[in-house]
């Protein structure tokens, strides 16, 4: 028997002859789990609906906020997911991923359309199904409640976040509220741990020079430009991370130090005339 030639052309082909005449009028899912050798050539036809992937013929968007939130908040039950009398396996355990995944994904659209409230609440309720070394819950729920200006509660689930894992990101995060207190010895312990954790990572530079900035120590600035590891790569990306903070001066520092010592860095010397 001769197999149609169709089934031997390049996955995004296939796909594309499949999806010429496909109106969706038969609504056909994919779990969330499927195996994505399984989808090649689909991915730009799905639109993630909570636990699953819908096959459309034109997507407008690659998650369905308002689909994902009336299933994961109105439709589903969790029952016996929190019933801690209910005995759980590991596979039900790791299968439980899943709804920490989908409802991630759903905190994190509502950070980035600017709900802050409708964010925080689903990432609580992603963390009631415990902790997910994967997925940063714990960074964005701290992030979130600084943002709001809950400052205790952001601190205090730093605190336990980085009593399990110490880790540079949170030690950073933490630095940073401690910095918005005034409680500067405490923040400038976490600077440097963050740099004890990963000499490679900007964050504990960043957090320094910031520290030493807004307490009137220049001389410290100065000093923790010249001692900065000679590495291109880290001195980019604590450019990034004080242009975000909104420390364009401090940037423009790192810049002109890194140029005055590397006069041949064309790119450096064309980003601090910007």
């Amino acid at each position: 028997m001769r197999l149609p030639a169709e089934y031997f052309l390049p996955h995004h082909e296939f796909a594309d002859l499949v999806m010429k005449d496909y109106e969706g009028r038969l609504e056909i899912y994919f779990a969330v789990t499927c195996a994505q050798d399984n989808l090649k050539g689909f991915a730009r036809y799905l639109t993630m609906e909570a636990l699953v992937k819908r096959l459309v013929p034109d997507r407008v968007e690659d998650f369905d906020v308002q689909k994902s939130d009336s299933l994961l908040n109105t439709v589903f039950r969790f029952k016996s997911l929190f019933d801690e009398s209910v005995y759980k396996d590991d596979n039900a355990r790791r299968l439980m991923s899943n709804y920490v995944a989908a409802y991630f994904y759903l905190g994190l659209a509502y950070k980035h359309q600017g709900n802050l409230d409708a964010a925080i609440a689903t990432f609580e309720v992603a963390d009631r199904f415990g902790h997910n070394r994967v997925l940063p819950v714990e960074y964005w729920l701290s992030y979130l409640y600084t943002e709001k200006g809950e400052l205790a509660k952001a601190e205090k689930r730093l605190l336990q976040a980085l009593s399990d894992d110490p880790s540079v990101p949170l030690s950073y995060m933490l630095g940073k509220i401690y910095l918005a207190q005034n409680r500067s010895e405490e923040a400038r312990e976490l600077f440097e741990q963050a740099i004890k954790l990963n000499a490679k990572e900007p964050s504990g530079y960043g957090g320094l020079l910031q520290l030493y900035d807004e307490t009137g120590y220049a001389e410290r600035v100065t000093a923790l430009l010249d001692s900065l590891p000679e590495d291109p790569q880290l001195v980019s990306k604590l450019v990034y991370l004080l242009k975000t903070e909104d420390r364009e001066d401090l940037a423009q520092l790192v810049l002109k130090r890194w140029v005055a010592t590397h006069p041949r860095d064309t790119s450096a010397s064309k980003l601090l005339k910007q």
